[in-house]
């Protein structure tokens, strides 16, 4: 319901005006009166109307400065301006401050209510390009809190995740559209969620459902209190599910990338983004469990198979040149497959070889 305060400082015009429409009808309410342009500066700060219909001459402070005053101070308040015909001057001045628009005394029912309709637009553009706005902030915000949220996620850190929406969450004020943008956020929060459930390689057929059943729960959500509680317990809810039944586990997919290192050693090329898809991971992700399934980095576990491999080969013939020992466990460069031996086993390759 539009909240309207209307300003004339005759008692009977006022009276016509309560009267002259059904208000409720068009989605609008009266909800202050004031005599003066003083007295309805004072009442747009308790009340925060939409719409002000305001008659051009009251006194104390004119309808033009009365309007300049209160679209300063509330730029979303949509002004209409009753006046007479020898005031017309007066009006056509109130338009090039924002007056939404004019209605010539007396009144005709019909175009007063054109008039109201039109301010009733303006305030739904503002509503969309306010919304706009927030959610690409909202956006905004959830991409810089990206990195947090999925390590929040892959700790199984449901006090985390609840500390981190709360945070999210306090940035939607408790006006304007603010059930629109807490579902917005939502929606945009399960969609990251969905992207952990693609790097954990969970099976999502059965999150999509129960995400319908939140969808309908969130239809029924008045506030954002509810909407927060709502889309918190789900995500914690199903996070625990995930970190119990997720399939494959950790363990095996750093076997699935130990097997592919064993057996791709030999590319030059070989690095963690391309170890990650063939396990059909996220490499950040990759590179977590695999620290903590083995105590081990990645890349020091590469060097150990290639240092290992490097010495079965010398084993094997003591008379390989270093170029060739260097490109078959992936070294582009022999110089440098020289120093990581060396860091390796103590030895250069040629001293090593020397031994034999």
């Amino acid at each position: 319901m539009l909240k309207v305060l209307v300003v004339d400082d005759e008692l009977l015009q006022r009276q016509f005006l309560n009267q002259l429409i059904d208000w409720e009808s068009h989605g609008m309410q009266v909800v202050a009166e004031a005599e003066t342009g003083i007295e309805a500066i004072q009442l747009c700060e308790r009340h925060r109307p939409d719409i002000v219909v305001m008659d051009i001459n009251i006194p104390r402070m004119n309808g033009i400065e009365t309007s300049k005053n209160i679209k300063s101070r509330f730029p979303s308040c949509q002004i209409i301006i009753l006046t007479a015909y020898g005031e017309f001057e007066y009006a056509k001045e109130a338009l090039e401050i924002g007056v939404v628009g004019y209605v010539l005394k007396p009144l005709d029912p019909a175009i007063f209510v054109k008039e109201l309709k039109k301010a009733q637009s303006e305030i739904e553009k503002e509503k969309s390009r306010f919304a706009y706005v927030e959610q690409a902030q909202i956006i905004r915000e959830l991409a810089g809190h990206r990195d947090e949220l999925f390590s929040i996620l892959r700790m199984n850190d449901s006090a985390g995740l609840t500390r981190k929406i709360e945070k999210l969450f306090g940035g939607i004020e408790e006006t304007g559209p603010t059930r629109e943008l807490a579902v917005f956020t939502s929606v945009n929060l399960l969609l990251l969620y969905t992207e952990y459930l693609e790097e954990r390689g969970a099976k999502a057929k059965t999150f999509h459902l129960e995400k319908d059943d939140l969808f309908k729960r969130l239809n029924g959500c008045g506030s954002l209190t509810e909407i927060k509680r709502a889309v918190t317990e789900f995500l914690c809810i199903h996070l625990e599910k995930v970190s119990a039944l997720a399939k494959p586990p950790a363990a095996k997919k750093v076997e699935e990338a130990k097997r592919y290192i064993e057996t791709h050693y030999g590319r030059s090329d070989l690095d963690l983004t391309q170890i990650a898809e063939s396990v059909g991971l996220n490499a950040s992700y990759l590179s977590n469990i695999f620290k903590n399934d083995g105590g081990t980095s990645l890349s020091s576990y590469i060097l150990t198979v290639r240092m290992k491999k490097a010495k079965e080969l010398i084993d094997s013939d003591p008379k390989s040149t270093l170029a060739v020992l260097a490109e078959k466990v992936g070294y582009s460069d022999s110089y440098y497959f020289s120093k990581s031996f060396k860091n390796y086993y103590g030895v250069t390759p040629t001293q090593y070889m020397g031994r034999k």
